[in-house]
Formats: structure tokens, C-alpha cells, sequence
């Protein structure tokens, strides 16, 4: 058998943050069941594994002090793993992931965070780096010449295609970014998800295997066609743990061919008397497997899950009830010219890579959003909604708001994303400040972050239609 021995290396560019690494080692089946070290590729469920293991990675006692609330521990989702490493398994999927998105650090501070901010971007101070930050600072054009003739009177800039003329990182210094500390830890960091290291002590066991359990009691022992050469099928024994010994139950059918086998299986390995059912030790059950007649299966592995209690149901009339919701938007599959065609109706420079392309989208997105503030935390203002988990049996509707912005979709996006309190009661007074406008754009349209389910007008919620009043 396998199992995954984990273990915790420090990152290239910034060791002291380190990263979770993997690696498929050997394990016996005393270690298995007396030390409940996980047995990989054992016929146990792969989504009770997966769902114990961020569980423990989303315990409360691992997110750095402070860190969650300033939006840098965020709950990791196994839902959201978009394209990544798809040619893994399940679970070694979500350790590749997990790998990527996430920093383990023993101790660390938010002034000792900005600290290591600060030293990598001055390390890398260039013309891209400046670009980049003055874009995510200031969201308009207007807005970052301003900025820039303040640093240089000579500049002289008529679009945005005449900043790329000037080396930034000559006109600016870190010091001009003072206070932007979320833009400067999200540029400077590749991962800005913390949890401390002693995650580590939470999954693995001795020698860092994967082990999530003291113990494991229940598994399977299957005979093997051609045991001790002439056996037709294979036999099941079901086997529960007692200390260092095992009880063997097999699975019999009304086969008298199933009742011999059974019977002489017990006389070859059986501890004590028994004709059918029979008791071995652990280093006899080995023995078993080594002789290649037997395998071991781990059906009812599953690990404590939470108990699902009984659910009230009750059925609705879908015509009797208006869902509203967001249709699609531009995001990181579409193709460059359909970002392009965007940018070129707002008169936002078309050139660069897709990359610069998203950046551009992202900070129109949050300049749009601005201009129809007032309009949207109008509409809201009056007009009330819950968030449900799902949009039923039919699509829901758009919301009657700026129908004549050719961004509704992702605009509204931002809007909910910003505005929902407790992911259920859409509040315009409510104001979520994790993220600010232009990484908010750019989470959506890499769809690092969604918006799923459908709005429903909460009692005493006006509707615009007033024949629905």
C-alpha cells in the first residue's frame, strides 16, 4: 500500500513563507490500522478524504491573528480549483492547489507582512511594477495623469498608450504607494491566503504520512481468484480491529464451493478454532497480503462527518415568485477580441498581451461602476432582496437596472459581491471592503471568486412594475 508523506518547503522567491509538498511513500498494514495512517488507493471514499482534509485546513485555529479579518485567510474552496491540474487525482488535485494558493508561515505580523511586501517589489522596481500599481491605485485616466504630472511636469500624456513611453520606475518610488498596503502585498505576493504551520501536526502522523484518525478498525481482506490454485471466484471477508487482532467475517453465498473455500481459508490461517469466521494478528494478516492471494479494501473509511439532520421542505409555485439574477459576462476564456471590442467602445487602449487586456477590463470595470453608483445604490435602496441557494427550475430574470450599460452584468456583479451581508440579505448600506473595486473586477473575470444562486424581493420590497405592487 501507499499513502502520502506531506511536508511543508520553503518558497523560492520568499522562504519564509513555505509551501505544501507531496510525495507517494510505502506503508505497511500495521502502520495503517494501529497508527491510521491513510491508505491511498485502498478503495476508501475520496471525497470523505478531500472533505476531512480542508476541514482541517479551514479550522479556525490555524488563520494567523488578524489575517482573516484583513481578507488575507480566506477559506479555502474545493470548488474552486477552475483548470488547474486536472490531469491529477482528487485528491492530489487539491494538494497541487493547495500548494499554489496558500503561504504557511510558524509566526508572522501584518507590519512584518508589509515589511516583505515593500522589500520584494523595491527589488524588482521596474516600468511593469509601477504600471501596475499606479493602474490598481488610481482607476481612470484622468486620475493617473494627474498623479504622474505631479511627478514630472515634463510628461506629456494623451492616452493611455503615452504612459508606456516613460520608464515609471524613474518617476516614482515606493514611497508615492504609501498606505495602498492591499495593492502593494497583491502585487508584490503571488499567494496572499495565510495559515499557520501547524496545519502540518493536524493531518500527518509520525514522519509526516497522511493520517487523519488514531486508529482504523473496519476494512476488507478479498481473496483473489486462484487462491492456492483452483478457488472459482473471490470471498470477502469483512474484518473488524480489536487491539492487535483481527476478526474475520467472510461474505458467504449459498455456494457450497464459497463454504469449502471459506472453511479452508480458516484452517490455514485462523489463530483459534473457528469453521468460517476466524481470528488473526496484524502481522499475520501481512503475511496474508505478502502471499499475493489477498488484497485489502477500506470501503467504510469516510473519517468523522458532520451528522445531516432531517431538512423541512416545501414546494413553491414558480410562477408566483420573480427570481432575478447575473447573466454572463467577458471573463478570462473569452477571446481578446471581445475584450478588445470593450476597451474600444470606452476608448481604452486596446494594446498589449490577454494580460494586459484583463488589467485594462478590470480598471474600466471599476470606473464604470463608479459613474452608476448612484443610479444602482438607488435601485437597491428601494427595492429589497434575499439571496437563494439556487435559481429553481427556470432561469432567473435581470435586474431592471442601467439596462442601457453595455457592463450590467459584470457592474452588478461587483455591486452584489460588495454589497450582501451574511451571503443572503442584499443591503445597499452594507459594504464589503476585502477587496477594492479593481481587484474585485479581476477576481470575477479570472472567476476566482462567483456568484451563484438567484435574488428573490423580500416581503415589503417595492417592485418597479407597479401593477405587481
Amino acid at each position: 500500500m501507499q499513502t502520502f508523506q506531506l511536508s511543508l518547503e520553503p518558497d523560492e522567491r520568499f522562504p519564509r513563507f513555505k509551501r505544501l509538498a507531496y510525495q507517494k511513500v510505502e506503508v505497511s498494514l500495521a502502520e495503517v490500522l494501529l497508527q491510521g495512517v491513510h491508505p491511498w488507493d485502498s478503495g476508501s471514499p475520496i471525497y470523505a478524504l478531500i472533505h476531512r482534509f480542508v476541514e482541517q485546513l479551514n479550522a479556525e485555529k490555524l488563520y494567523l491573528p488578524g489575517f482573516k479579518e484583513l481578507g488575507y485567510g480566506l477559506d479555502y474552496n474545493q470548488g474552486a480549483d477552475g483548470e488547474r491540474h486536472w490531469d491529477l487525482s482528487g485528491f492530489e488535485r487539491l494538494l497541487a492547489n493547495i500548494h499554489d494558493r496558500i503561504f504557511f508561515v510558524e509566526q508572522l505580523t501584518y507590519q512584518e507582512l508589509i515589511g516583505i511586501a515593500k522589500k520584494a517589489l523595491a527589488d524588482n522596481w521596474d516600468h511593469q511594477t509601477v504600471r501596475t500599481l499606479v493602474g490598481r491605485v488610481y482607476h481612470d485616466f484622468n486620475a493617473i495623469r494627474d498623479f504622474l504630472k505631479k511627478k514630472d511636469k515634463n510628461l506629456k500624456l494623451s492616452g493611455y498608450n503615452d504612459i508606456d513611453r516613460y520608464d515609471l520606475s524613474r518617476i516614482c518610488t515606493l514611497e508615492d504607494f504609501e498606505g495602498e498596503d492591499q495593492v502593494i502585498i497583491g502585487q508584490a505576493l503571488p499567494s496572499t491566503n495565510f495559515r499557520s504551520t501547524d496545519f502540518l501536526e493536524k493531518v500527518t502522523g509520525e514522519c509526516g504520512r497522511l493520517q487523519l484518525a488514531p486508529s482504523i478498525d473496519h476494512f476488507q481482506m478479498i481473496v483473489s481468484n486462484g487462491f492456492n490454485g483452483y478457488y472459482e471466484q473471490a470471498l470477502v471477508y469483512n474484518e473488524a480491529r480489536y487491539g492487535n487482532q483481527l476478526r474475520l467475517h467472510p461474505v458467504l453465498s449459498h455456494r457450497p464451493a464459497a463454504r469449502d473455500q471459506a472453511t479452508q481459508i480458516a484452517q490455514a490461517w485462523r489463530l483459534h478454532n473457528g469453521r468460517y469466521c476466524f481470528t488473526v494478528d496484524v502481522k499475520t494478516a501481512e503475511r496474508m497480503l505478502d502471499q499475493g492471494a489477498f488484497r485489502v479494501s477500506f470501503p467504510r473509511l469516510t473519517y468523522p462527518l458532520p451528522e445531516e439532520g432531517e431538512f423541512s421542505s416545501a414546494g413553491l409555485q414558480i410562477q408566483a415568485i420573480e427570481r432575478f439574477g447575473i447573466g454572463r459576462f467577458v471573463g478570462t476564456n473569452s477571446s481578446g477580441n471581445v475584450i478588445k471590442d470593450i476597451l474600444g467602445r470606452h476608448n481604452v487602449s486596446m494594446t498589449g498581451r490577454k494580460e494586459d487586456l484583463i488589467e485594462k477590463l478590470a480598471s474600466l470595470a471599476s470606473s464604470v461602476y463608479q459613474d452608476r453608483l448612484d443610479e444602482l445604490d438607488s435601485y437597491f435602496c428601494q427595492n429589497l432582496f434575499i439571496k437563494m441557494p439556487n435559481a429553481g427550475n427556470h432561469d432567473p430574470v435581470s435586474f431592471p437596472v442601467i439596462n442601457d450599460c453595455d457592463m450590467k452584468n459584470m457592474v452588478l456583479a461587483m455591486y452584489l459581491m460588495k454589497h450582501l451581508r451574511g451571503n443572503t440579505i442584499l443591503d445597499a448600506a452594507h459594504n464589503n471592503d476585502t477587496f477594492d473595486l479593481v481587484s474585485l473586477a479581476k477576481a470575477l473575470i479570472m472567476g476566482e471568486v462567483t456568484l451563484s444562486g438567484a435574488f428573490v424581493r423580500a416581503l415589503g420590497g417595492k417592485h418597479t412594475d407597479p401593477s405587481l405592487n
